[in-house]
């Protein structure tokens, strides 16, 4: 009735809707009416009644979820707060950091698209949605304009070697980790951060690594990633990644065995003594804060209970 090209149209489909309405014994003002007024439909949920179904399979499903996601936003809201008060006001977290206002203004000439919103703190911000060379926000590190992608790698000294590279990415999960604190569990980096990051994680995929540092680090980055499609912590399940692992651990010791074990004219790893684990412990506790006390346990065969204690020890500042 209202789109038809011409005068002849639009009568001819106003008749047609009056004879329909009529037959429903409606006036066309009704029949228009009671269209108007239904709800839209509700879209399909693939998982409704699936707590229902798991309740009945496995009885007290529910309560352990209910538990698990009040753990979850008691964490959540301690790291808030601990983000606040180190900060201030919920603005200064969300500003660039340093290291991003470095980025902005290296890749800026590079962005050809940008997008304007008000965040959750109500400041209007301008981030880059597309670089030169893509199509989209995402790309293929080949896709991106070269002198862009060396850009973003020269506005910040870029990690030489793996273990670097992954240390720098853990910096990046984090501060979007924290920031999705804010914003309803997801936050978007601009897409000049989105490409650094990209590119530290091709040096995770592809870079040959330097030394035996870079192959830890390259070992451990296979667990960091597989955990982090996770919202609360998992331990890796992987035997044939722990034994290749803990062989890694064997072949290390042997070919740069510990001082005094070098005095003797032999490395014996797979002998130690509980001070070695104890250091073990710590310095895999220091380096890796992500990892789970299993998770640490099972890389150095030690009980979590040990590793537990340990890192109580290290929280509290006690002589170690």
């Amino acid at each position: 009735m209202s789109g038809g090209a011409t005068e002849g149209e639009r009568s001819a489909a106003r008749a047609r809707a009056e004879a329909m309405a009529a037959s429903a014994g409606l006036t066309l003002a009704q029949a228009v009416s009671s269209l108007s007024g239904q709800a839209n439909p509700e879209p399909v949920n693939f998982f409704a009644g699936f707590a229902d179904w798991m309740e009945q399979k496995q009885p007290g499903y529910k309560a352990a979820r209910a538990k698990e996601e009040a753990e979850r936003n008691t964490r959540a809201a301690i790291r808030r707060a601990e983000i606040l008060r180190a900060f201030g006001t919920l603005r200064a977290f969300m500003d660039p950091t340093p290291l991003e206002a470095l980025l902005f203004k290296a890749g800026k000439p590079f962005v050809t698209k940008w997008v304007t919103f008000e965040d959750v703190c109500g400041t209007r911000r301008r981030h880059a949605d597309v670089m030169k060379g893509t199509k989209g926000r995402h790309g293929l590190i080949e896709d991106f304009d070269p002198q862009a992608v060396q850009a973003v790698k020269e506005a910040i000294p870029f990690p030489l070697g793996v273990s670097a590279a992954f240390e720098e990415l853990k910096q990046w999960d984090r501060l979007e980790k924290d920031r999705a604190l804010f914003t309803g569990g997801e936050y978007y980096f601009d897409a000049r951060a989105d490409l650094r990051i990209e590119l530290l994680r091709d040096v995770m995929r592809n870079q040959p690594v330097a030394g035996w540092a870079d192959l830890e680090a390259r070992f451990h980055y296979k667990s960091y990633d597989w955990q982090q499609q996770w919202i609360d912590e998992r331990a890796f399940e992987d035997a044939e990644w722990s034994r290749v692992f803990a062989d890694f651990a064997i072949l290390r010791a042997r070919c740069d065995p510990p001082a005094d074990a070098a005095q003797n004219g032999h490395a014996q790893f797979e002998r130690r003594t509980n001070a070695d684990k104890a250091a073990q412990v710590r310095e895999m506790a220091a380096t890796f804060p992500d990892l789970s006390s299993r998770e640490i346990g099972r890389r150095l065969g030690v009980s979590p209970q040990t590793v537990s204690t340990w890192r109580r020890k290290m929280a509290e500042g006690r002589r170690v």
